[in-house]
């Protein structure tokens, strides 16, 4: 399944570039392309859940969501219901968009702690959510072709898709497992839950750090105020000998 989910997003890099190669064509000329494409990573999303285990996901539910709406916009551009600019560049801008924050919501914002591989997501994440915010404002600002948009779009995506790829397990159907499949999954159940409780332990450290930091400036704080004290209190004597 990994292998499945790695080709969906392949292709949809693949897309992207020829879409990115034809950019001053109009939409339809490859609506059927990008919707066969989209349709295909749509199937492979919701099999996907199904037959597997996604690691970096907190419920099935995210990728059914994300499997459903692929699967109908796939639908759609081969229907070719969707074949103006405007509104080819709207919905690319908003799926990219909620893509891209998605992304970012999933990952790990410690980025010493994290591995490359991580900090490289997270990066192709906020590039994406940036791009498809940008894509509202084309009109006024750089007025990159539609076609253009589309093709980096798709490329964008597909590179986040490779994460949820990357992320999947193979999970035995209950009635074909044995004991050693059943071992292998509590092994990897294991294996999972032991990555969120490392994720848990840098959040953790990563809050007493700001603790520790609030508190030595509080008490930095309660020093300066008790040494201003000090020598408004000098300074007063002070004036009474003089008088």
């Amino acid at each position: 399944m990994r292998t499945l989910m790695m080709l969906a997003s392949a292709l949809l890099l693949g897309a992207g570039t020829f879409c990115m190669a034809n950019e001053n064509v109009p939409f339809i000329s490859v609506a059927f392309v990008v919707g066969v494409v989209v349709l295909f990573l749509g199937l492979c999303e919701l099999i996907a859940i199904r037959v597997s285990v996604v690691r970096g996901y907190e419920s099935a539910s995210e990728i059914n969501a994300e499997g459903l709406i692929a699967l109908i916009l796939g639908v759609v551009f081969l229907s070719g219901q969707v074949t103006e600019g405007v509104a080819v560049t709207s919905l690319f801008a908003l799926w990219t968009a909620t893509e891209g924050a998605r992304s970012i919501t999933q990952s790990s914002y410690d980025f010493r702690a994290n591995s490359a591989t991580d900090n490289i997501m997270l990066a192709i994440g906020v590039i994406t959510a940036l791009f498809g915010t940008y894509m509202f404002f084309n009109s006024i600002l750089f007025r990159l072709p539609v076609i253009l948009m589309v093709g980096i779009s798709l490329f964008l995506i597909g590179m986040n898709r490779f994460k949820l790829a990357l992320g999947i397990e193979y999970k035995a159907p209950e009635f074909l497992s044995g004991n050693e499949e059943k071992l292998a999954e509590a092994k990897r159940a294991e294996k999972a839950a032991m990555q969120k409780a490392k994720e848990a332990i840098r959040e953790t450290k990563a809050a007493q750090a700001r603790i520790s930091k609030l508190n030595k400036e509080i008490a930095k704080e309660a020093s300066l105020k008790n040494d201003a004290a000090a020598q408004r209190a000098a300074r007063a004597e002070e004036t009474k000998y003089d008088a």
